[in-house]
């Protein structure tokens, strides 16, 4: 690889074991309109030109297929593998300490969301080339409702301002390194990787998810994500 000065890495994180979908096969291994759910992603990133190698968080059980084995040898691009935390939040430190020294940009991806285009790879690497972290992310467009401890509507809640939170989220090494160290210090539980930039009071940008990007949860959501892959057409998944 060139010098790290050059390096965007996509980090993918597949190192779950999926227990809501009720299946014995994890959930990035689920075939989805023919292929492995995590290869979608994988795929979109390995065509990216901007995109100079990967990163997978994966069980160490399957990194001796995924590096040897049909489909996944269709990759093109250097591949890293990571080990799984006990929580998402380990899992991308994981990442982040298998790529240090390497990478001067970083895109964090969640495999359970294989309708990734490279639209939303685009939008965030313009914001972390400019030295900021940037999320895709999709404004709320429901009525959002506020419990009380007994759950009845305690309030109404103004969702002008509320944004539902995706990935890929992107960001200089430097900083999402920095944000994840400073959030072990102090005991944050991280829900996404923009919450650790925001606790150091950077910004982080949304850009809009302007393709479907939902993810993969319950057994359910097989069918509606293979049903939006299939509407939109080879064609647009490259784009």
């Amino acid at each position: 690889m060139s010098n790290q000065q050059d390096q965007i890495i996509a980090i993918t994180v597949a190192g779950g074991v999926g227990r809501r979908m009720a299946s014995e096969t994890p959930k990035q291994f689920l075939p989805l309109d023919g292929k492995p759910l995590l290869l979608h992603s994988l795929e979109v990133f390995d065509r990216h030109p901007a995109i100079t190698a990967q990163c997978v968080v994966l069980d160490p059980a399957y990194h001796a297929m995924v590096r040897s084995e049909a489909p996944w040898t269709s990759l093109s691009k250097p591949l890293i593998l990571a080990e799984p935390g006990a929580e998402r939040a380990d899992s991308v430190r994981s990442a982040l300490r298998a790529v240090k020294g390497q990478a001067a940009i970083v895109l964090i991806h969640d495999a359970a969301r294989p309708l990734l285009i490279a639209a939303m790879i685009d939008a965030t690497l313009a914001h972390a080339r400019q030295g900021r972290g940037a999320i895709i992310a999709r404004p709320v467009a429901e009525t959002v409702k506020r419990a009380d401890g007994e759950q009845r509507i305690a309030e109404t809640v103004d969702r002008r301002d509320l944004w539902i939170a995706e990935t890929p989220q992107t960001f200089p090494f430097d900083l999402i390194w920095r944000a994840h160290e400073s959030a072990v210090a102090q005991g944050l539980v991280l829900t996404d990787d923009a919450q650790a930039v925001e606790a150091l009071g950077e910004p982080v940008a949304l850009c809009p998810a302007e393709s479907p990007n939902p993810k993969i949860t319950v057994a359910q959501d097989l069918g509606v994500v293979e049903t939006l892959l299939r509407g939109r057409g080879e064609g647009a998944v490259a784009r």
